[in-house]
């Protein structure tokens, strides 16, 4: 089941891939923090969901 992000989630994450291309433990925790995800979600799922959520993001704009 995949989760879906709120824009101010997706907003976010795309704030910290363009500051951070790979993010430190400690970075990692507080973005899953102010996300509501959990902690121990390993970055690579993290990024692939972001990946999904920009690629959904840049169709919506398309469709628009």
């Amino acid at each position: 089941m995949k989760r879906k992000f709120s824009e101010e989630q997706v907003n976010l994450l795309e704030q910290s891939f363009e500051d951070e291309h790979k993010l430190e433990t400690e970075r990692k925790d507080k973005l899953a923090f102010e996300l509501g995800l959990d902690p121990h979600q390993e970055y690579s799922k993290l990024k692939t969901e972001y990946d999904t959520a920009i690629v959904q993001k840049c169709h919506l704009e398309y469709i628009i």
